[in-house]
């Protein structure tokens, strides 16, 4: 009796444990729930897909999450104040094998410094610089960029000096000389005044106290020396600045306003190494620089070329991605007018970024060069710059805004810079 009584329970388990089974394999719904039958469904239907396109899936979801780390696209200098842009470590998203990823970047960048006897550089420049990549394999792609920038008086002076107030923040002088108007003026003759004064001790005071304007006027100290007519003078200035007028002693750009196109730029960037318990990745490449004859300190003569390196280290399951890159640069111009430039540089360039969710990011990032400027005191101290920005992706697009200053050191830097960048990936042009 018992025995009969525990087959019949044991067979009705096995005709549920098969009524079960057939619904798995979608033969039966009636002893499944409505969302079991639902879930059932919709597994069945992703097992499906991946064992028929497994390949193509996997290069979809690693494309997906592809973290978009590329260093802000900001060249940390304008030509109006340092002669020759530094050639910076790069390291761009690799768009996959065989396509395209094109950016527009849009930026504007303040500049004002000052030095009694020696220089000012005051005004703005703004740029376009589309740009176009091509992946040749999964680990190499090469790229180009044609920048055009107009440079000016701008508008960015007064806001700058309410910030200033607002924060404490000195404002340099600036607030002494006309705003929104573009000036570049050089004295070459400032290391031999003391030589070239009629009366050096008033002629110290009157030119490290008096604040005149440039280029020069009348009411500023004196731009020559007529009581100087001697031999001392004319081997100084036939040894040292031949090019300059007899009695010149200021050298200024124009201070016109003007657009053109800047140097254009072609890049080879490639991963060399990859996973390592020390680093994720690797990434070595080239960048030149390609000699243009537009206006004045826009676009420059001389072909410039760099090699640069970038260490790749991710943190707490790739929350946070750390970046460390170094360029080594050549540069083939080293004299633009009285000003002596130098022939090699190194660059150093850090950066964090910050996943503060699946589409947003957080970048942070310092820039650090030698001076291309040799021998004219403030204007050749190396230089220290910071950039801050988010990110926004959407599907194939990638927005970014960033904010850059200079710290620690202000007179070969910009004051302040903006960038409005937009990137769209997966272009298929061939």
């Amino acid at each position: 009796m018992y025995d009969s009584v525990t087959q019949k329970v044991n067979h009705s388990k096995n005709k549920k444990e098969k009524v079960v089974r057939r619904c798995v394999k979608g033969y039966a719904t009636e002893a499944l729930s409505h969302r079991e039958m639902r879930f059932s469904g919709i597994l069945r239907s992703i097992l499906f897909l991946f064992s028929k396109f497994q390949t193509n899936i996997i290069y979809l979801l690693l494309f997906i999450s592809m973290p978009v780390f590329s260093y802000m696209d900001y060249p940390y200098g304008v030509g109006f104040q340092i002669i020759h842009l530094p050639l910076l470590p790069i390291d761009n998203v690799n768009p996959g094998k065989g396509k395209f990823s094109a950016r527009v970047n849009v930026r504007q960048i303040n500049v004002w410094s000052i030095q009694s006897n020696r220089f000012i550089t005051d005004g703005e420049e703004g740029q376009l610089e589309p740009s176009l990549r091509y992946a040749l394999t999964d680990d190499s792609q090469v790229g180009f960029s044609v920048p055009i920038a107009g440079r000016g008086g701008g508008f960015l002076d007064h806001s700058i000096e309410i910030f200033h107030r607002s924060t404490g923040v000195t404002q340099g002088q600036r607030d002494s000389y006309p705003r929104n108007r573009f000036n570049v003026s050089y004295e070459p003759l400032a290391p031999y005044y003391p030589l070239l004064d009629q009366d050096i001790i008033s002629a110290y005071f009157i030119r490290n106290y008096d604040l005149r304007t440039y280029p020069r006027n009348t009411n500023d100290p004196p731009v020559f020396f007529p009581s100087q007519e001697d031999q001392l003078r004319k081997m100084v200035v036939n040894q040292y600045f031949p090019y300059l007028n007899e009695y010149k002693t200021e050298d200024s750009i124009g201070s016109y306003d003007a657009v053109t196109f800047a140097n254009p730029k072609f890049y080879f960037q490639s991963t060399v190494l990859k996973g390592n318990f020390l680093y994720d990745k690797i990434t070595m490449g080239t960048q030149a620089k390609i000699p243009v004859r537009t206006i004045e300190l826009i676009g420059t003569s001389g072909l410039d070329l760099s090699v640069f390196a970038v260490y790749h280290k991710d943190w707490f399951n790739g929350k946070i991605n750390w970046k460390f890159g170094i360029s080594y640069s050549y540069f083939e111009t080293q004299k633009f007018r009285n000003l002596d430039l130098q022939r090699n540089q190194w660059t150093f360039r850090p950066s964090l970024v910050y996943n503060l969710s699946e589409h947003w990011k957080f970048h942070f990032e310092y820039v650090y060069y030698a001076s291309p400027i040799l021998r004219w005191n403030r204007l050749s101290v190396p230089t220290h710059q910071i950039g801050l920005g988010v990110s926004r992706r959407f599907d194939d697009y990638n927005l970014q805004f960033a904010l850059f200053e200079n710290i620690l050191t202000y007179s070969n830097t910009p004051d302040i810079g903006f960038l409005i960048s937009l990137e769209k990936f997966n272009l298929n042009l061939l």
